[in-house]
């Protein structure tokens, strides 16, 4: 049977699509072992699939939840402590709640033995927008990367959680760069009256909060008022704000150089920013780049040395796991990596 295509409505089969993409996103066919069960703003969980080509997971069943507070959540926290089989992510929790000992019966206390650590693939950063009337110049720029230097913020923080935070030149803490030397000076005259700066942030991020306190703490010594402006993590990584200032943070899978590239030229945060708002430089880069005549690393020293792009920090990311647990380990972006995790038979 044919149908007229005037019977059918665009919205109609749009909204049809979306729906359809929507739901293979939130339970996708062909996620390998593992078949997933439930998956809602709090609760992912996965049982293994036994029709894989006639292998089986080495877990029967994997469940991960979230919570907005884990420290407000006593009782579900206490639930978890009775679980030998539950591990814990540092990005899941500040450093500073992780260190107070609240929820050590969850995350365990800073002396106990880790799972895994090491060296974030990626860091934390400020970002100058390039439509802010502030960062115009190379003086200004270079103001702010000596008022708001990853060193001057570390004396800032609590000394029990300095050790895991490591100041970094650049997005991956193998490369090292420098903004341009140069004179520095405020973008703010000393007779100003109104010394204002306007600093965006996602909310989804525990740390956030903290850095943008210490930042408002150092930007009020010199008479300017940091305002933080707490936004949707969508609005955040469209670029979508009146500001002066994002703060951010990001960790790269494998490969890491080649994803540092693609998230420079394809983040529409970034595309805001890194070429100072210079078009013509930013389609040159992306040239470059699909010929491959042009680095991820190169591109990263360009725009650290303007200093559009400002690297803060790596920090050190951190598992606990069971006891019983074997092969447990994280990815790159800080998440849990089940693949070849498997669990002791106990007494």
């Amino acid at each position: 049977m044919l149908i007229p295509v005037r019977e059918i409505s665009p919205f109609m089969t749009t909204r049809h699509t979306e729906q359809k993409i929507l739901k293979a996103t939130a339970h996708p066919v062909g996620t390998g072992p593992y078949e997933v069960v439930e998956n809602n703003g709090f609760h992912l969980q996965m049982k293994a699939f036994d029709h894989y080509f006639g292998l089986r997971g080495l877990l029967d069943e994997v469940e991960v939840f979230i919570w907005p507070n884990l420290t407000e959540t006593d009782n579900l926290a206490e639930s978890l402590s009775d679980n030998d089989t539950a591990a814990w992510l540092s990005s899941s929790l500040s450093d500073e709640d992780y260190v107070s000992g609240r929820l050590s019966q969850v995350a365990g206390k800073p002396s106990d033995n880790l799972s895994e650590m090491f060296l974030e693939r990626g860091g934390y950063f400020l970002l100058c927008d390039s439509r802010s009337p502030h960062w115009h110049t190379a003086e200004h720029r270079r103001w702010l990367r000596e008022t708001l230097s990853p060193y001057a913020l570390l004396q800032h923080l609590s000394e029990a959680i300095r050790p895991f935070w490591v100041p970094g030149g650049s997005l991956l803490s193998s490369w090292f760069h420098t903004i341009e030397a140069g004179p520095a000076c405020s973008p703010f005259i000393s007779s100003s009256l109104c010394a204002k700066l306007r600093l965006a942030y996602h909310d989804q991020h525990p740390e956030f909060p903290m850095l943008l306190d210490i930042m408002q703490e150092i930007m009020c010594q010199q008479g300017i008022l940091l305002e933080g402006v707490a936004l949707n993590y969508d609005d955040w990584a469209s670029g979508k704000a009146e500001v002066d200032l994002w703060l951010g943070t990001v960790n790269f899978p494998i490969p890491e150089e080649w994803n540092v590239g693609t998230w420079l030229l394809g983040s529409p945060l970034l595309r805001h920013a890194i070429s100072g708002g210079d078009d013509a430089l930013l389609d040159q880069w992306e040239t470059q780049w699909h010929a491959e005549t042009i680095s991820a690393e190169q591109l990263v020293r360009e725009t650290t040395s303007s200093g559009w792009l400002q690297p803060l920090f790596h920090r050190w990311m951190r598992l606990k796991g069971p006891d019983r647990a074997r092969g447990i380990h994280l990815n790159n972006l800080g998440w849990f990596d089940f693949r070849s995790t498997w669990i002791e038979p106990g007494p």
